[in-house]
């Protein structure tokens, strides 16, 4: 059994000789793991490693190379990650509870159910990353870069997203019960819906109403309760207009949208309350511009 100072070494040779220990370790015992806990890694080439199922909780990590590293099922609880460079690692399932991520570029990762709880994510490059059903509940993404990044059903609760990109970001069934979106940027988004709104601006305040009542459901086009464009084309049809918006699924607001399920409210949905302040800003002006 190897001391925990001879794996650091082998770990520290070169993602190669790693690699090639672990697949030895592996064919004797299948479910062998690397115990590297609490150990100085800062500043390390493990790019490429397979470190899947590892225990790195406690690791110091500071500015580690892991580009490209398997890091899936790995403990990474409480470890110091700031300013690594993780891109196009797979870290499917892994455990970063508490972990310290500031600054460090997880672009194109692989984070899906990955465990981010109470994780310090400040000024990270989360963009192109997926995030799709993690739990980033209570994490810290403020002025994070989110852009592109898939946070479809991911559990964003009480999740400090001040001043974060969100441009393009896919929300869908996303939970952000009590998130901080201050400042966010949503501007393609606010954009592209006050676009869309000037064609049909009689039925913005129909939309706020919707919206107010908990009568957005971002998952689907038709039904009592639906998205954007399909509220809108309702509310057209009532007053026997032609909705001239395009279903566009993917577009920047109806993928907003997907962040609101039924029976959410500006009181209970963050995305709720900033889409209808982009109506009562847009009614504002309008008011103006009949004023003139």
């Amino acid at each position: 059994m190897e001391t925990l100072e001879q794996l650091v070494e082998i770990l520290k040779s070169g993602a190669t000789a790693w690699n090639a220990f672990i697949s030895a370790k592996r064919a004797i015992n299948t479910y062998y793991y690397a115990y590297l806990g609490r150990t100085d890694l800062s500043g390390a080439d493990l790019s490429g490693a397979n470190l899947s199922g590892a225990d790195l909780s406690g690791a110091d990590l500071r500015g580690a190379d892991l580009s490209d590293a398997d890091l899936s099922r790995a403990y990474l609880s409480r470890a110091d990650l700031s300013g690594a460079y993780l891109s196009r690692a797979y870290l499917r399932g892994a455990d970063l509870r508490g972990a310290n991520l500031s600054d460090a570029d997880l672009s194109d990762a692989n984070l899906s159910d990955a465990n981010l709880s109470d994780a310090d994510l400040r000024r990270a490059n989360l963009s192109d990353a997926n995030l799709s059903d993690a739990d980033l509940r209570r994490a810290n993404l403020s002025d994070a870069d989110l852009s592109d990044a898939n946070l479809s059903g991911a559990d964003l609760r009480r999740a400090n997203l001040s001043d974060a990109d969100l441009s393009d970001a896919n929300l869908s069934g996303a939970d952000l019960s009590g998130a901080d979106l201050s400042d966010a940027d949503l501007s393609d988004a606010e954009a592209d819906f006050i676009m869309k709104c000037l064609k049909l601006p009689q039925e913005i305040k129909g939309l706020r109403e919707a919206l107010v009542s908990g009568k957005i459901d971002g998952s689907c086009y038709e039904g009592d309760c639906c998205c954007f464009v399909g509220t809108m084309e309702k509310l057209a049809a009532s007053e026997q207009i032609l909705c001239p918006i395009p279903r566009i699924a993917d577009s920047p607001i109806e993928r907003l949208f997907t962040a609101i399920k039924a029976g959410d409210t500006p009181k209970t949905n963050q995305v709720s309350a900033i889409i209808v302040g982009w109506i009562d800003e847009l009614l504002v002006t309008f008011n103006k511009i009949k004023a003139m």
